[in-house]
Parts: C-alpha cells; sequence; structure tokens
C-alpha cells in the first residue's frame, strides 16, 4: 500500500439501515413498521366500532318512526 490510509468503518447497526434500500443513484426509504402500530390499531377498530353501532341505532330509530308512521296510517283508514 501506498501513504493512503485505509478507514475501516464499524458495520451498521440493524437500527441505522432499517427503512433503507440500495437504490441506482441513492438509497431509497421504505417504509417500516413501527411499534405503536399495535396501538393505532387498536384506536382504529374502536372508532369502527363505535361508528357502526350508530349507524345500527341511526337505522332502529328510523324503523321505529316508519312502524309508528304505518300505525297511525291504518288507523286513519279503519
Amino acid at each position: 500500500m501506498n501513504n493512503e490510509t485505509l478507514l475501516i468503518a464499524p458495520a451498521p447497526t440493524p437500527d441505522e439501515v432499517a427503512g433503507v434500500i440500495g437504490g441506482a443513484d441513492a438509497p431509497t426509504t421504505i417504509m417500516t413498521a413501527e411499534v405503536g402500530v399495535a396501538e393505532n390499531l387498536g384506536g382504529a377498530v374502536q372508532i369502527l366500532g363505535q361508528g357502526m353501532a350508530s349507524i345500527f341505532v341511526v337505522l332502529g330509530v328510523i324503523a321505529l318512526f316508519v312502524g309508528v308512521l304505518k300505525k297511525l296510517d291504518n288507523k286513519k283508514k279503519k
């Protein structure tokens, strides 16, 4: 070797390389799952359940309203 200094870098840790893959011109980042994904998913499922429950409540109220109107209409015809 000439008078050049050979620098050897330590191997990167998995945290340093997670989410990066080699690209043609530069590193490309990719989406990685984080620890909070389960918490976010749990919150999303809870909101989904509340929305579905409210839809069924509204449909029930509409059904009761229509039933009452039908009974009132039948009394008027008699």
